[in-house]
């Protein structure tokens, strides 16, 4: 069968109410498979088959309205469609979440949330997820490393200057990596210096 037969049979099912084509006919509208590509069509039978559960078609619905594809945008109704989705595993749904909880987008910003969907995306594969969720850890690490540093800890001045030097979760800048580096060095010599005073008073 042609692309333009399959899109013909997928209209008749989508047409009886059947879910999952009225999904597929969506995506052929959205990518030019078998018909003309036409964005607004693409929704409609998007928003068919999101209102009758289908998590995907829920999820595509929300990026349509999220970005104005073929519909006014209207990032609330794409959270409200994400979530629908999202509550059922469709892992491109919590990805998404994720992202709109990471930068504040249509919701209070909260990396604790962002963090909850991107895991749950990232442990059903989703390439995506997994980056930011590494991406937001690796940031949580230098606020902590950071912490601990401008107390003292040379452990933590070490670590704080690897991810400076090799922009890991903060901007690259090797001066500043350099810079916690020598104060990590100076912090051990320093307890050293200490370690063996006490070291030599005991032994007087």
């Amino acid at each position: 069968m042609t692309d333009k037969d399959n899109a013909k049979s997928c209209r008749k099912a989508a047409e009886r109410g059947d879910a999952e084509a009225q999904y597929n006919l969506g995506c052929y509208y959205e990518e030019g498979i078998g018909v003309p590509r036409n964005m607004v069509n693409a929704v409609k039978w998007y928003r068919k088959a999101a209102e009758q559960g289908f998590a995907a078609a829920q999820h595509r619905l929300g990026l349509c309205c999220e970005y104005g594809t073929g519909v006014a945008p209207d990032i609330t109704e794409a959270i409200s469609w994400y979530r629908k989705a999202a509550a059922q595993g469709e892992e491109y749904a919590q990805w998404a979440l994720g992202l709109c909880y990471e930068h504040g987008n249509g919701v209070t910003r909260n990396i604790d949330t962002a963090i909850k969907w991107y895991r749950k995306s990232a442990e059903r594969g989703h390439y995506g997820a997994q980056y930011r969720l590494g991406l937001v850890y690796n940031a949580e690490a230098v606020r902590w490393y950071r912490e601990s540093a401008e107390q003292g800890n040379d452990g933590a001045m070490r670590n704080l200057g690897a991810c400076y030097f090799h922009g890991i979760g903060v901007a690259q800048n090797e001066v500043e990596g350099i810079k916690w580096w020598n104060r990590a060095v100076q912090q051990s010599e320093e307890e050293l210096a200490e370690a063996l005073n006490c070291q030599e008073d005991e032994t007087d």
